[in-house]
């Protein structure tokens, strides 16, 4: 799978390892610093089918709606005994609109964040009785934050206010950020130190620009202005779209929202006043999420995308609704269905998108670079290919690809959200706009400092700006009158050149050093400590809860665990 945010893994496991922690970071010009918490996700997702890591991305999207709905299920079991609520809470958080929405556009992060949600709000409720569920929390709450650092604060502030509600779990329930802190640690310290502090809330992997939506489109779950697919679809009935892409969901999702405030006047508010809070601070999230720019991508500045902190808003919102089905007994299932029923056409544009393939992410050929330059790079995995990728204000940008191209976990926060330009990487913007320029420059030295042996303009779309088609057109003919390129194929990656006189030389990167193997010693030394407390050494008593212990004394439903 490919498109949007979505890139392939490396080509071996050995290599996604190598890249946790701290050390030498491949992407651009190359520099030392902290790799982002999320690659122990990109490395534990790789080694699940370690005969090809990126198949691993193409389980996670078949796997995504049934994983969300049982994760859901189970977690509603603790907030209701009957069967239909918990039914609708599967079928509502496997249809939430950010999560959809992520799944269309390839945000691996922020898919993961999702579907580890509900399983982390069920270890954390069970962690102020019980270290090995405190210790399933830790991991969890680590796992969530690294794959979408935005949440980070609302799900501390969480945690912190768990704790102080359960005195008797306190020490417990507040060590579960730890593993957490272990691994943002070096990160922010890099950050902080390269004048960029707001990097570290940055979206994990390839980043994608969005268009922020308004405060209403926040409210029903819309992560970006084209976030629910609606206007595309009244456009295509051809109804007028103005201000209705936003009311026609709204009014689809009234009955949730109306479930989730009724459940404030019904029996077992206690439960949905704290899930009320949660779907709060999600929502105040997405709204502080969507006015920061912390990362560039060519001309675009960007933040980080709301969606995983709507997640947050939906996990509450949902929780919420599923106390108001529970309450109101024996009209439940008529309501239940009703809200479901007007949940599931809301989300039906982007349900259609995938379907039809008018989402982002489509099937792939598993390669970033052309089949001249993947192939070379099989060979000699230190051979360079630049990239100019025209612009639509009519700019160039340019990157640099070492090997088979830019993965998913060579991505780097740092790298992303850096606010100074290097003497290193002026050096290669002035190569870009030379190649790119007729004259009698001479690009061979830059070319072969920086051990470039490919040079690809990629492609721009029909509906592209005429000045991006433009500079496109000037790059390609100055590009085939160098005498020092030649061309080499033309396909849909974009026009390819190669220069035939790189002399390669066996430049190998700076090791870890003192200092990252402390860190990378210090970051799985806590996360073994935390595994390793999450199993289980003593019995409990009692293993079936009748009640939630929302509504309850942490010690009045189950026995004190033994364990750890």
């Amino acid at each position: 799978l490919e498109g949007g945010a979505l890139t392939p893994l490396a080509a071996s496991v050995t290599e996604l390892w190598s890249r946790i922690g701290w050390g030498w970071r491949e992407i651009g010009v190359g520099f030392s610093g902290a790799a982002d918490p999320a690659s122990y996700l990109w490395a534990l997702l790789g080694s699940l089918t370690w005969w090809d890591p990126s198949f691993s991305i193409v389980l996670l999207w078949f796997a995504a709606l049934p994983f969300a709905a049982l994760g859901a299920w189970w977690a509603a079991t603790r907030l209701s005994e009957r069967v239909w609520p918990p039914v609708a809470a599967a079928i509502l958080w496997a249809a939430a609109p950010a999560f959809l929405a992520a799944l269309g556009e390839g945000r691996v992060g922020a898919v993961l964040a999702h579907l580890l949600l509900p399983w982390f709000v069920l270890a954390l409720i069970e962690g102020a009785r019980s270290w090995s569920a405190a210790a399933v929390a830790a991991l969890l709450f680590a796992a969530i934050t690294a794959a979408a650092p935005v949440v980070a604060p609302v799900l501390l502030a969480g945690v912190i206010a768990w704790a102080v509600a359960r005195p008797r779990g306190f020490v417990r329930t507040i060590g579960v950020p730890i593993p957490a802190i272990a691994l943002l640690a070096p990160l922010v310290i890099d950050a902080v130190r390269r004048g960029s502090p707001l990097a570290v809330l940055a979206d994990p992997g390839v980043v994608l620009p969005y268009t922020p939506t308004s405060g209403w489109g926040l409210l029903i779950g819309r992560p970006d202005a084209e976030g629910t697919g609606w206007a595309a679809l009244l456009e295509l009935l051809g109804l007028p779209s103005a201000g209705w892409e936003t009311l026609v969901p709204a009014l689809l999702l009234a009955p949730v929202a109306a479930l989730a405030l009724l459940s404030l006047f019904l029996p077992g508010a206690g439960r949905s006043i704290p899930a009320l809070v949660l779907a709060a601070g999600g929502l105040a999230t997405a709204w502080f999420a969507s006015h920061l720019d912390v990362v560039s991508v060519g001309a675009a500045v960007t933040g980080p995308w709301p969606g995983s902190a709507l997640s947050v808003y939906w996990l509450g919102l949902v929780g919420a609704a599923i106390v108001g089905i529970d309450a109101i007994r024996r009209a439940a299932v008529p309501a239940g269905v009703a809200a479901v029923t007007a949940a599931v056409l809301a989300v039906t544009p982007l349900l259609g998108a995938s379907l039809v393939g008018a989402a982002p992410v489509h099937p792939g050929d598993g390669r970033i670079l052309p089949a001249l330059a993947d192939a070379a790079a099989a060979a000699d995995p230190g051979v360079g290919t630049l990239v100019l990728t025209p612009q639509p204000d009519g700019s160039l940008g340019v990157q640099l690809q070492r090997g088979e191209g830019a993965t998913l976990d060579d991505q780097s926060a740092l790298h992303a959200g850096r606010t100074a330009i290097s003497a290193d990487e002026l050096a290669l913007a002035e190569l870009a706009g030379n190649l790119a320029s007729r004259g009698g420059y001479d690009p061979a030295p830059e070319l072969q400092r920086f051990q470039v042996g490919f040079v690809l303009v990629t492609p721009v779309s029909r509906h592209a700006p005429a000045d991006a088609a433009a500079v496109r057109q000037r790059a390609v003919a100055s590009l085939d009158a160098s005498p020092a390129m030649t061309a080499a194929s033309d396909s849909g990656y974009g026009t390819l050149w190669t220069f035939t006189g790189l002399e390669r030389t066996d430049d190998e990167p700076p090791s870890r050093g003192a200092y990252g193997f402390g860190v990378l010693a210090v970051q799985l030394a806590v996360l073994l400590a935390a595994l390793l407390l999450a199993i289980p050494t003593g019995r409990r008593r009692r293993v079936v809860q009748t009640r939630s212990s929302l509504d309850e004394p942490a010690a009045t439903t189950f026995d004190e665990d033994n364990d750890g």
